[in-house]
């Protein structure tokens, strides 16, 4: 669990960087939609410690990040036909 949250935490660190150096906005829907599994993560440890309070947070930030990640995709295809 520890090195899945590593691996997503620097490919979202490197996806933000090659975003910022080339102005490419295309790849900010996937970055927001791994956010929302880094905090489906983080909830899981949370569920684990029997941390209620920080669980609930993180799973509704996830679902969050979920949403509007897909709907940016989503719409995001509409617009481009």
């Amino acid at each position: 669990m520890r090195m899945t949250r590593l691996i997503i935490s620097i490919l979202i660190i490197v996806l933000l960087g090659y975003c910022l150096l080339t102005q490419k906005l295309e790849l900010y829907p996937y970055i927001t939609l791994l956010f929302g599994v880094l905090m489906v993560l983080y909830g899981l440890e949370n569920m684990k410690k029997k941390e209620k309070m920080k669980t609930k947070l993180s799973v509704s930030m996830s679902v969050m990040y979920a949403v509007i990640a897909l709907a940016i995709i989503i719409l995001g295809s509409f617009i481009l036909w």
